[in-house]
């Protein structure tokens, strides 16, 4: 074991411009002596023992593997290993005699720093690594910045600041905040307490187990993040994110895919390019996508839901529904608060909507099925079929057919180019005066009304018949014309129709 005292080696270079060209040459160095399978290496090993009474750890490092390891003790054990290579066992040992450790106790705490000579290629192929193991006070602050090696760093309970580039990070069992960048590598960090910022540019990053809040940034690489006691913000491109077991979650990504479950507060999801599924939130979901699904269910707040050109598929929300889609299907079940959904190009279902369901649509079908309040639709270039409306329906279409089965009071609907299909109006509907109102072109209309319903009709067709299965007492008739009352005649029952048959059928 060699061990030498701190000492500054003074490159041949004084410029921070020259010493970065010295480290890229020796990275190009290093990748042609592996090539060439260099024959003479040489290995020093350096060992040096520190106090440290007050303040901190800083290290200062490239070219190596650096092992964070902590104890109760009040000192810095700093073990590293340097190893070199190079066309001679001679040129071999200079460049290892070259390649300084500076370890220093100084009143802000100690320092170590790795100085690395100018290499120059006339001396023939060279490589060279320095790889530290540290052991220091689990209690004293960490600083680290690290270039081309992985870094490892566990058992820490202090804060901690951790940069790297070109190799993996990983924090173990650390306890205070921590921030933790890294670039071209991945970062992995487990059993955090404290808030901790992560961020990332070309790497995985996976964060499992934080006692705080958590904010991770990335580009060109997947996050996964799970047990996370507080608020999590994410933001991401160019890849996944996974995220489960949070509180209040804000995601942000573009051309990747979102999975967001178990989230103990609310989320908010941003997304381009990629789907976005989510599952069991505990408070209002928003959620918004392009050119990518969304699927969410178990929302126990509001959820408001915007995509374009892809499927939006929800169920069982405990609060309101608004969803906004352009050409893709929209299906939505179990709400029990109100739903208002818009949707162009795509067909709309939704069923089991504990209140008011109100859907603007163009060129889809809509269909809505055991609806708790009211309906309400406009639609163009769509059919409408609706059953099991505990409320009104307020109907407008175009160049398609309505279908009404089960609406509890008024209905009125207004169609062109399309027929009209109501039924399933109970006798209690007709008693307390619940209109109805139908009106079409280019299409027969039917209505089925109950026996004991109490109606003032007015009927109006042309090139059409008008047919009655029920007594009318009849006040006016004409060609193409009929009014007349069903019963008592409180509640006004309007059929107007072009180029198409009437009839009013009895209810079963």
């Amino acid at each position: 074991m060699i061990s030498r005292s701190p000492r500054r080696v003074t490159p041949p270079y004084h410029s921070t411009r020259a010493l970065g060209a010295a480290i890229v040459a020796g990275l190009l160095l290093f990748g042609a002596a592996v090539d060439a399978r260099a024959d003479d290496e040489v290995v020093r090993k350096f060992q040096r023992t520190l106090n440290l009474t007050k303040g901190g750890v800083s290290i200062d490092h490239r070219m190596g593997s650096v092992v964070i390891r902590t104890h109760r003790k009040p000192q810095v054990v700093v073990n590293a290993v340097i190893k070199t290579s190079a066309a001679g066992k001679e040129a071999a040992e200079r460049l290892a005699e070259q390649i300084a450790i500076v370890a220093e106790e100084k009143p802000s705490g100690v320092v170590i720093r790795t100085e690395i000579p100018n290499l120059k290629t006339r001396h023939g192929k060279l490589s060279f690594s320095v790889d530290y193991d540290i052991v220091m006070p689990e209690s004293a602050p960490l600083t680290l910045r690290n270039r081309f090696g992985n870094v490892s760093v566990s058992d820490l309970k202090a804060t901690a600041d951790i940069v790297n580039s070109h190799g993996r990070v990983e924090v173990r069992n650390g306890r205070g905040s921590q921030r933790i960048e890294n670039s071209f590598g991945s970062i992995d960090v487990a059993q955090i307490h404290g808030d901790t910022t992560i961020q990332d540019n070309n790497g995985a990053i996976s964060v499992k187990g934080v006692n705080g809040s958590l904010a991770v940034t990335n580009r060109f690489g997947s996050v996964k993040v799970s047990d996370v006691s507080r608020a999590v913000t994410i933001t991401n491109a160019n890849g996944s994110i996974d995220a489960s077991d949070v509180g209040n979650a804000m995601i942000k990504s573009s051309f990747g895919s979102v999975s967001a479950s178990r989230i103990r507060g609310g989320l908010q999801v941003t997304n381009t390019n990629g789907r976005v599924d989510v599952r069991d939130v505990n408070g209002n979901a928003t959620l918004r996508t392009s050119f990518g699904s969304i699927n969410f269910s178990t929302i126990q707040g509001n959820v408001e839901c915007k995509s374009t050109n892809s499927r939006i598929l929800g169920k069982d929300v405990n609060g309101n529904a608004t969803i906004e889609n352009t050409f893709g299907t929209v299906e939505v079940r179990g709400v029990n608060g109100s739903s208002r959904i818009s949707n162009q190009n795509g067909s709309t279902s939704a069923s089991g909507i504990g209140g008011n369901l109100t859907i603007d649509s163009r060129f889809g079908l809509v269909k809505a099925d055991r609806i708790g309040g009211s309906i309400e639709v406009e639609n163009a270039n769509g059919g409408v079929n609706a059953s099991s409306v505990g409320g009104e329906a307020k109907i407008r279409t175009s160049f398609a057919p309505v279908f009404l089965n089960g609406v509890g009071r008024s209905v009125e609907v207004q169609n062109q180019n399309g027929s009209i299909a109501v039924s399933g109006l109970s006798a209690a509907a007709g008693k307390s005066c619940n209109a109805i109102s139908l009106k079409t072109s280019f299409g027969a209309l039917r209505v089925a009304v109950p026996q004991n319903g109490a109606y003032q009709v007015s009927a109006r067709t042309s090139f059409g018949r008008i047919v009655t299965d029920l007594p009318l007492t009849v006040t006016e008739s004409g060609e193409g014309s009929l009014s007349g009352t069903i019963g008592a005649g409180n509640c006004n029952l309007i059929l107007a129709n072009q180029n198409g048959n009437i009839q009013i059928e009895r209810s079963e």
